[in-house]
C-alpha cells in the first residue's frame, strides 16, 4: 500500500503559491484597468464617453464603431456633431449632406458658420450674399473683420472708408 495521505495535494504545486499568483494577476489586471481609465479622463476630461472608449482601447476592448466613434472624439473633442460625422463616415454611413457638413468642420475646425456656408456650398444650396460671406472666411479664416469687409466688398457693399481698412488687411 502506497501512501499518499495529506502530501497528495501537493503534486501540482502549492496551493497557495498558485492562490497568490492568481490574485496577483487580478491585481495588475485591475491595475491597468484604472491606468487606462485614469489616461481616458486626463485625455478627455470633460467627455465621459470618450474617456470611456479611449479607457477601452488601450485595454484592447474596442469594437469597430467604437474605434470609430473615438477617432472622432480624438480629430474633434469640442465638437460632438463633428465628431459623429466624422465616426459615420469612417464606418461608410454618412449621407452626401452629412459629407458636406462633415467636410466644412473640417475645413473650419473653430467656425461653425463658416462651416455651414461651405457644406451648403458643396451641395449648390448658397446664395450670392453666403457666398460672398464664405470668400471672406476662406480668405481670412483667422479674422473675422477682414472677412467680413470682404464680403461686403464683394457685394459692393463697402464704403471708402472699408476699401481703405481691407486693403490694410491685403497687406499683412
Amino acid at each position: 500500500m502506497v501512501m499518499t495521505g495529506k502530501f497528495e495535494q501537493f503534486r501540482g504545486g502549492n496551493p497557495h503559491e498558485n492562490q497568490s499568483s492568481a490574485q496577483e494577476g487580478a491585481r495588475q489586471k485591475l491595475f491597468s484597468e484604472e491606468k487606462a481609465k485614469l489616461q481616458g479622463y486626463r485625455t478627455f476630461p470633460n467627455n465621459p464617453r470618450a474617456a470611456d472608449l479611449l479607457a477601452k482601447d488601450i485595454l484592447g476592448q474596442t469594437t469597430e464603431e467604437e474605434k470609430a466613434e473615438l477617432q472622432g472624439y480624438r480629430t474633434f473633442p469640442n465638437n460632438p456633431r463633428a465628431a459623429d460625422l466624422l465616426a459615420k463616415d469612417i464606418l461608410g454611413q454618412t449621407t452626401e449632406e452629412e459629407k458636406a457638413e462633415l467636410q466644412g468642420y473640417r475645413t473650419f475646425p473653430n467656425n461653425p458658420r463658416a462651416a455651414d456656408l461651405l457644406a451648403k456650398d458643396i451641395l449648390g444650396q448658397t446664395t450670392e450674399e453666403e457666398k460672398a460671406e464664405l470668400q471672406g472666411y476662406r480668405t481670412f479664416p483667422n479674422n473675422p473683420r477682414a472677412a467680413d469687409l470682404l464680403a461686403k466688398d464683394i457685394l459692393g457693399q463697402t464704403t471708402e472708408e472699408e476699401k481703405a481698412e481691407l486693403a490694410k488687411y491685403f497687406e499683412r
